[in-house]
């Protein structure tokens, strides 16, 4: 399926671009030392250029660029430095999509602030026995009169001792009940951080500067307004809906990123080092690296853009996503690699930028579902006859 850039993502793109060469890449420094003060003045600066609008439709109060144009933007911040110097541009996605698939009084109460970019959320999915393994969660929650009271807990929630607010999936029935069958006893709510029994008891950092958070829910009340649509038992659809259009799609973006990163540093680098009399990009090894790199760049983001094009027509692209997020999840490991050989001793130093990447991306291979979901998700797809080239529809028959 065809699909190009149109001008207005083309010039979201120089936009961040600029950003990027203005506000990031000369205070790397601040960043890699976490100089708190200079990154919450950044993430104002991300907030007023509007970056977080992206996906936003204009008749909702965003720039409507969509989700290749929201891409292209995250693209060249990630390249710039990659320390989740977006993950405030992230979650203030992930609050949009929640507070717009609950409606009613969040919606009202949360969206002014989020298009301001001022309010942030998080998913609040993973548990001590997995993300992935949501019939064995523990967190659940009992009705009472109008409202709900919630136990249980969530663990490496991303940015969770910041966010707002969340979307949590829990338990409203037994998946062994004949009355609430597997994901019919999962039901989705949000919960806010100022809620009596809301806890975080927990904050761990990780590689690069990316911190989780410990969740503690001890009888946090919530009224039948705070369950999100469509209801009792039927939680999957709006979370990992969340999760795959803002999480997945960004990541895989965020993964481009790095790879670009990767290969702007090496190709800098290749020029100015000089080795046995001449530039190293002048020996075939040093360009055959590069060359690896430019071509996992090239095929990782027509992956991205791709599965980003068809969310944008309104056409599911489950799929296309894990192709996408399984492939530069590898792409991107791969070109930190290259680029550290590229830059010899450099390349492990914090003054330059290949070490940076390469604790960076393996953080992203669990995110938004790891290698072996997303591999079983391509899997059980092909299996089912899924032609990647055409979309999501049966495949023809091809004579084998």
């Amino acid at each position: 399926m065809p699909f190009e850039v149109t001008h207005e993502q083309e010039m979201a793109r120089k936009i961040a671009l600029e950003f990027a060469e203005r506000e990031i890449i000369p205070f790397r420094e601040r960043l890699r030392i976490e100089d708190e003060e200079f990154i919450d003045q950044l993430e104002k600066k991300e907030a007023n250029a509007g970056f977080h609008l992206a996906m936003i439709p204009r008749d909702e109060g965003g720039s409507g660029l969509g989700q290749v144009g929201r891409a292209l933007i995250l693209e060249e911040l990630e390249a710039a430095f990659p320390r989740m110097v977006n993950s405030h541009i992230f979650h203030v996605e992930f609050a949009y999509a929640f507070a717009r698939a609950c409606g009613g009084v969040v919606k009202e109460k949360w969206m002014p602030r989020i298009l301001r970019g001022e309010a942030t959320a998080s998913p609040l999915i993973n548990e001590a026995q997995g993300g992935s393994d949501v019939m064995n969660y523990t967190t659940m929650a009992r009705k009472d009169g109008d409202s709900w009271i919630i136990n249980g807990r969530k663990c490496f929630i991303s940015s969770g001792h910041k966010a707002d607010f969340g979307m949590i999936l829990l338990k409203t029935g037994d998946p062994k009940d004949p009355a609430s069958p597997g994901a019919r006893a999962l039901t989705a709510f949000i919960l806010e951080k100022d809620m009596p029994g809301y806890k975080v008891e927990r904050v761990e950092k990780s590689m690069a500067g990316y911190y989780t958070a410990s969740l503690a829910f001890d009888n946090v009340r919530v009224p039948d307004s705070y369950m999100v649509p469509p209801g009792i038992g039927r939680g999957m659809t709006p979370v990992f809906g969340a999760v795959w259009d803002v999480g997945r799609l960004g990541i895989g973006a965020m993964l481009v990123g790095c790879i670009l990163g990767c290969c702007r540093c090496s190709v800098k680098f290749a020029k100015e080092r000089v080795l046995f009399g001449k530039p190293i990009h002048d020996m075939q090894a040093i360009r055959h690296r590069i060359a690896e790199m430019y071509t996992d760049l090239s095929a990782a983001r027509l992956l991205v853009y791709r599965a980003a094009a068809l969310r944008d027509q309104g056409l599911s692209s489950g799929l296309e996503q894990s192709v996408a997020k399984y492939y530069c999840t590898q792409a991107a490991i791969r070109a930190s690699l290259h680029a550290i050989n590229i830059h010899g001793g450099s390349g492990i130093m914090d003054e330059y930028m290949p070490q940076a990447y390469y604790r960076y991306a393996p953080l992203l291979i669990s995110a938004g579902g790891t290698d072996e979901i997303m591999k079983d998700a391509i899997g059980r797809s092909a299996i089912q006859g899924a032609n990647p080239v055409m979309g999501a529809n049966p495949a023809e028959t091809s004579g084998f």
